[in-house]
């Protein structure tokens, strides 16, 4: 699959959130859906906000019409038909998090691989 979007690296290089600010919360519109990501993660140079996928607009199925995507985490983590980011103090325990998932999901590093 080839994304195309916003990187949130480039929408963070041309604002300045409070300092405050140390997290990011995502948040779907198919509620009760959430996830969050540190700064840091979200500063990833791949971490992007997808509005196409395979150079066509991504379809209800696959976000439509917006999703978040993170090619170093598992899909979980990517928020489909994302309605709002607000900027947080701290993570906290998104969805799937709170049904047992690991809270950092790196692809072949967490849920019990690579332990």
């Amino acid at each position: 699959m080839q994304w195309t979007g916003v990187r949130l690296s480039e929408i963070f290089s041309r604002s300045r959130p409070f300092p405050e600010a140390h997290a990011l919360q995502f948040v779907s519109a198919e509620q009760p859906y959430i996830d969050y990501l540190t700064m840091d993660q979200a500063l990833l140079k791949d971490v992007m906000l997808a509005y196409a996928m395979d150079g066509k607009p991504l379809s209800r199925e696959h976000g439509a019409p917006l999703r978040l995507v993170i090619p170093d985490m598992y899909g979980y983590k990517g928020v489909k038909w994302l309605n709002r980011i607000n900027l947080v103090p701290q993570a906290g325990a998104g969805y799937w998090e709170n049904l047992g998932y690991d809270r950092d999901a790196w692809v072949g590093r967490s849920n019990g691989y690579g332990a």
